[in-house]
């Protein structure tokens, strides 16, 4: 497996080269301090998955991920940064991100996070969770019960992080009508990102803790 490591600290991208490449045949193949450098580096070099600080000098890592995402869809991002809290977690949830591990907790979860990511699952360090148990959300009182059979078998999926083209691809449904089941679902749970979305799924029960951490 090749990785990328974006962070402006050098120390930290060492730390993070010297925790992977413990691992065999995992390699850092692109190290870049910037949001420049990183996508001039990643235009003509091949990885398959890239960790991702979210401050960088130039611009910031969620908009790094989001143009990397659209331009090679097959990429794995995992963001790892001292900022653990929304919105950066919904927005990087919204793009496409897989992966969201505080600084804090990296040196223990960092390993565990890339496994779930590359085998295609969703990751939260517990540092994460934790905000996710003690947030509060405003949604409807009627809660998960007013939604269809169809929605409450999409709504898990988005809330683990598919977009709409992975769900229409495991339910056998169009994209378009993906698009509409989430508009339904966000508008009738009172939600506006996927941060928020998956904290009901976790108080309702649809998803476990365990489902993000495994």
């Amino acid at each position: 497996m090749k990785f990328a490591l974006i962070d402006d600290h050098a120390l930290v991208r060492d730390g993070f080269k010297r925790l992977i490449e413990t691992q065999h045949e995992w390699q850092v193949v692109v190290e870049a301090n910037t949001y420049l450098s990183a996508v001039q580096s990643l235009s003509n070099t091949l990885v398959d998955l890239v960790i991702i600080d979210i401050s960088l000098p130039d611009k910031n890592g969620i908009e790094l991920a989001k143009y990397l995402l659209a331009n090679k869809p097959d990429l794995k991002c995992i963001i790892v940064s001292m900022y653990d809290q929304n919105p950066y977690v919904s927005n990087a949830l919204e793009v496409g991100v897989k992966g969201y591990i505080s600084k804090r907790s990296a040196s223990d979860e960092l390993l565990k996070g890339i496994e779930v990511v590359l085998a295609g699952n969703t990751y939260l360090s517990q540092d994460v969770i934790n905000k996710l148990q003690f947030g509060h959300v405003e949604n409807s009182t009627l809660g998960v019960s007013q939604l269809t059979e169809r929605e409450l078998d999409i709504l898990p999926l988005l809330a683990t992080g598919m977009n709409a083209k992975q769900i229409s691809q495991q339910l056998n449904i169009m994209p378009k009508t993906a698009h509409v089941h989430r508009a339904n679902i966000y508008k009738k749970l009172n939600v506006t990102n996927n941060f928020d979305l998956l904290k009901i799924a976790l108080s309702e029960g649809v998803i476990t803790m365990e489902e993000l951490t495994l």
